[in-house]
């Protein structure tokens, strides 16, 4: 935080604030960390930084941080040990990895309409894809393809996951660059972008 010493607190952005007042509690040299919410209303990039210097601080230093966080996903990702806490269930303490595949995330966190998706370790909206639209199987391993289910799934398709091409039904494939749209095993589209691809499916597959 040398940078910001000329700087007035109160002039300091969120993540700025979290940064100093995280080296305040360092100065101290003190064997715990207690922090509360150290990652709220800051910027993907700005959680990351502090998220990896507190595991650090962990790992290297020896220190044990205790922190509270509403944010499961960034809990999931960088805890060694969490507690999970809900009003009216009791206290349950594991390691992350245990609690979602236990069930027990899920339990304490679910609401009305979402779901805690084991497979992309986040929660997802149940509202129920229109089972009258086609399911398009799409290529796994591209980050390229990776990228293109989130897209799909954002706009509301079904989709499902495949290593080779799909002789029946719809299979998009990543070759050469492109991203290519197979119809029955047969090439329909070669498409150079995702917004492309949900251009041809939405104006020629639905």
């Amino acid at each position: 935080v040398a940078a910001l010493k000329d700087k007035l607190f109160y002039n300091l952005s969120d993540g700025e604030r979290q940064k100093v007042l995280i080296a305040r509690a360092l100065v101290q040299d003190t064997p715990f960390l207690l922090l509360d919410e150290p990652v709220a209303f800051i910027d993907s990039p700005g959680r990351i930084e502090i998220m990896e210097l507190l595991r650090s601080l962990a790992h290297k230093q020896g220190k044990a941080v205790l922190m509270t966080t509403h944010d499961m996903e960034t809990a999931l990702h960088y805890a060694d040990f969490l507690w999970l806490m809900h009003r009216n269930k009791p206290l349950l303490t594991g390691i992350p990895e245990d609690l979602v595949l236990q069930g027990r995330v899920g339990e304490y966190f679910e609401h009305a309409g979402l779901r805690f998706d084991l497979e992309k370790g986040r929660f997802v909206h149940e509202d129920g894809q229109p089972q009258d639209r086609p399911v398009f199987f799409v290529q796994e391993g591209p980050p390229e393809t990776a990228w293109l289910v989130r897209a799909l799934e954002r706009k509301g398709f079904r989709v499902g996951k495949t290593g080779a091409l799909t002789k029946t039904g719809f299979c998009i494939m990543f070759e050469e660059g492109n991203f290519v749209l197979y119809r029955e095993g047969k090439m329909q589209e070669r498409v150079e972008d995702i917004a492309g691809v949900l251009n041809v499916i939405e104006n020629d597959y639905l």
